[in-house]
């Protein structure tokens, strides 16, 4: 998809982010690494010229003042000292080690008159172990000496985690087209030869990619190569089986085995950004598909022979005019009329036929019309399978093979007959509230003109209009079953048992595709670029279109600029907090002790004493229990210890 032209170096909102990270800032790759790089490089900066002052500041106002290390130096001193978070974390383990070491020394070193032995090691670390717990419980700041070399510490891996993080700011690929080729093309009403190929060739086109595409990706995980184009790989569905047959005749269900033996898809309610419509406007769609292969006795299927001796049969499925397989004679309902002739170089042979509501004079009309709405495209699809070899007996009323000559190894169809697939295909648009919901033509019929919803509608009413079943057999015929893929030569690959099935399957995930390639083409123009034999339908009030699709693009990143500028707006801040200013204080001080004078923050002061303070003593008092229950236990684990190993010595 990266053909596209699209804004570069450019902001736009992205309406499926979360609310804080909807803007973003369209870089190339290059430009959002600089960017990226440069942050890693001011947070590091910013904590030491910025936080690691004011934290300072913080602890020297906070620190002991009367212990001092056998160095003589005093915390204070310590931290006046330290340019940096692990200078001062380590001063502050230093100063901690060296005062436990001489409070040690101080409270009288271990016996050491008799030789070294295990008894005399045994005593040394029992005798130290006893004099650093007396140190410990007797020195007023070592825990606070502590706390500090771990606060430090975090402030140093902090600010290395920090500087990994700055790669947040890059999002992803995604982008909004801005081509010059945004159009909605129709088929000409030129009914000349090359005008009605060259539009014959571009629906051709699009269902061949649609097939290709849902193949390829449908099934695949997500990002696989070739893949990765639209801005959501698929569009997920259910599949349920054994549904109610929708196709009736009179009185009498129609479908092969019986009335609830039809294979139903529906996609249920799909967002707009399935399909690359970038919106606030969460309008949903639905898709649904049902088939069943129908019977086919000789009420439906009729056997002749002319005064050649060759074989015809002839579909009763519905009133048909003009076309391939066109019926002779004055069958009422000949829907195709198929002569059977001599296999010589055994293939599939598909034949399929479509009834559109919005065609004013459609080519066939289903048996069936009546039992449905008028907004349903319904599909008939005839498979022919002769001569082609299986190496298994196959019952699958679409995909037989129930003869064998050489017992068993290979089996073929002896029906005759084509295999008969009927399809209908459902589309709903709803509401963002989902209170309306509707066929096509209800949505076509509602004037929208000039708000907002009419663009996202319109986005999708086009892209939805060709997705339908037939539409995917359409051009392709044969080419577009996946049992084709498994024949060579006239001998066929294993089958699934059903296989009927798996070619609903796959006809439907192109149609879902073809939803999303008709929003490309829609944002783009054809693939090719060549609009021969097409009719553009784009009017003043469809310009909108044009700028409410999103795909994923190839070179480009985007970059969060609240992200970018709030990291920079937090660091220059930081920067000016930690200047110093007279008397060692830092600038923030003044105007913080002015504001604690201020009438607010007394009020916020008696509201923290009246109702914070009481439940933080609380909660200190239970986290200092919690803290001196694990140390005691601790101790008695360390006794424990020390008694056995001088018990055994």
């Amino acid at each position: 998809m990266s053909d596209h032209v699209l804004s570069g170096g450019s902001g736009y909102i992205d309406y499926d982010r979360p609310i804080g990270r909807q803007r973003q800032w369209l870089l190339s790759d290059f430009h959002a690494g600089v960017l990226s790089n440069f942050l890693a490089v001011l947070v590091p900066f910013v904590i030491a010229r910025g936080l690691f002052p004011i934290l300072k500041r913080i602890i020297l106002l906070s620190s002991p003042p009367n212990q001092t290390s056998r160095g003589g130096q005093s915390p204070a001193a310590l931290i006046q000292g330290a340019d940096a978070p692990e200078e001062l974390g380590w001063g502050a383990c230093l100063f901690f080690l060296d005062h436990i070491t001489s409070r040690a020394n101080v409270l009288g070193p271990p016996n050491r008159q008799s030789p070294w032995s295990l008894r005399s090691l045994q005593e040394f670390w029992h005798e130290s172990w006893e004099n650093t717990k007396q140190a410990w419980m007797e020195s007023r700041d070592l825990p606070w000496t502590i706390t500090l070399a771990v606060g430090m510490a975090l402030v140093f891996f902090g600010t290395i985690v920090a500087g990994v993080l700055c790669n947040l700011v890059l999002s992803d690929t995604t982008a909004i087209s801005n081509d010059p080729g945004c159009n909605i093309y129709t088929p000409g009403s030129n009914t000349s030869n090359p005008s009605q190929t060259m539009a014959q060739k571009f629906y051709h086109d699009v269902e061949v990619d649609s097939g290709v595409y849902a193949r390829r990706c449908y099934n695949a995980s997500d990002g696989a190569d070739g893949c990765d184009g639209f801005y959501q790989q698929s569009i997920p569905y259910t599949a349920i089986e054994n549904v109610s047959c929708p196709f009736k005749g009179h009185s009498v269900d129609l479908c092969f085995d019986g009335p609830s033996s039809a294979f139903s898809l529906s996609t249920g309610k799909v967002p707009p950004e399935a399909i690359g419509i970038n919106t606030p406007l969460k309008y949903t769609f639905e898709r649904e598909t049902t088939c069943a292969p129908l019977i086919m006795d000789d009420r439906l299927i009729r056997r002749t022979v002319d005064e050649n001796n060759t074989i015809f049969y002839r579909y009763l499925y519905g009133r048909r005019k003009g076309g391939r397989g066109t019926c002779t004679g004055d069958l009422e309902f000949c829907t195709f009329e198929l002569r059977i002739g001599f296999v010589d170089s055994p293939s599939y042979s598909l034949h399929s036929e479509q009834f559109d509501p919005f065609t004013t004079n459609p080519k066939w009309e289903p048996l069936w019309r009546t039992n449905f709405s008028a907004s349903n495209v319904t599909s008939i699809i005839l498979v022919q399978n002769l001569g082609i070899q299986y190496p298994s007996l196959r019952r699958d009323p679409i995909f037989p093979a129930e003869t064998t000559y050489d017992n068993g190894t290979w089996y073929y169809n002896t029906r005759w007959h084509a295999g008969v697939l009927a399809c209908y295909d459902r589309t709903t648009v709803c509401s963002p509230n989902g209170t309306i919901c509707g066929d096509l033509p209800y949505w076509s019929g509602i004037d929208l003109a000039g708000t907002n919803d009419f663009h996202v509608v319109s986005m999708m009413f086009f892209s939805l209009l060709t997705s339908t079943i037939g539409a995917a057999v359409m051009y392709r015929q044969e080419q577009a079953l996946l049992a084709q893929a498994k024949a060579f030569s006239g001998v066929s690959l294993e089958l699934a048992p059903e296989h009927w099935k798996l070619e609903v399957r796959q006809l439907y995930e192109t149609s879902l595709a073809r939803i999303q390639i008709n929003a490309r083409n829609i944002a783009r123009g054809p693939p090719d670029r060549d609009t021969d034999g097409l009719e553009s339908l784009m009017r003043p009030e469809f310009e909108g279109l044009c700028q409410l699709y999103k795909f994923r693009s190839t070179g480009w990143t985007n970059v969060s600029t609240s992200g970018f500028l709030g990291a920079v707006g937090a660091g220059l801040t930081l920067m000016i907090l930690g200047l110093h200013g007279e008397n060692g204080e830092l600038r923030v001080e003044k105007p913080l002790r002015w504001l604690r004078a201020t009438a607010f923050v007394g009020y916020l002061k008696e509201k923290y004493s009246s109702c914070f303070l009481p439940m933080l003593e609380r909660t200190g008092r239970w986290l200092t229990s919690c803290i001196q229950s694990t140390w005691k236990a601790a101790v008695r684990i360390g006794e424990d210890f020390a008694r056995r190993m001088y018990s055994t010595a």
